[in-house]
């Protein structure tokens, strides 16, 4: 995720149930959720400079538009959902074009 984040200045949020999935991770364990809770406040504190936002499938940050406060994380993603489906992502403060 950091590489990603580094790379390309955009995380979408399904990607911390994905990473740690791909890591072996049981989606249907207990703990999953809040182990994904966790990886995502772990790295909000260590990149205080993303922002919270709302972007479409294929990623277009020019299009991105700013989540507010009370908005439900979504930290995974159904993999089945149709491609219109905006995504909820991290953007560096510095890739934000509005």
């Amino acid at each position: 995720m950091e590489e990603e984040y580094a790379f390309s200045g955009v995380l979408p949020l399904y990607m911390f149930a994905w990473s740690l999935a791909g890591l072996g991770l049981d989606r249907s364990d207990s703990g999953f959720e809040e182990l994904c809770w966790e990886a995502y406040r772990q790295f909000t504190d260590r990149h205080p400079e993303a922002r919270l936002v709302e972007l479409p499938w294929p990623i277009d940050v020019a299009r991105a538009k700013p989540v507010g406060p009370d908005v439900h994380l979504q930290l995974d993603l159904d993999p089945d959902a149709p491609p219109s489906t905006w995504l909820q992502a991290l953007i560096r403060s510095d890739r934000v074009t509005g």
